[in-house]
């Protein structure tokens, strides 16, 4: 992990903290029991993950390999069946 990676996920960090403190506090109109829980996650992504048609490709291919993956599991109906 380089300076670079670091310091992104801390500064993704930093603004999934700010966001959950400020959503965290019930609105002022509302009761704190009406107020619903908080789940939050940060995710700081590798260069080039700002262009969509990349990330496209990456999930795509991610999909793919995984639906190959899950036809090795799976026995070819055309092949000659094994005797008993």
């Amino acid at each position: 992990m380089t300076d670079g990676d670091e310091h992104a996920g801390r500064l993704a960090a930093s603004l999934r903290d700010t966001l959950v403190e400020s959503l965290t506090a019930p609105a002022p109109h509302l009761s704190a029991a009406a107020w619903p829980t908080l789940h939050a996650a940060v995710v700081c992504s590798a260069p080039g993950g700002d262009d969509p048609d990349r990330l496209l490709l990456a999930v795509e291919a991610r999909l793919r390999r995984r639906k190959a993956a899950g036809r090795r599991d799976v026995p070819d109906p055309r092949a000659p069946a094994l005797p008993v």
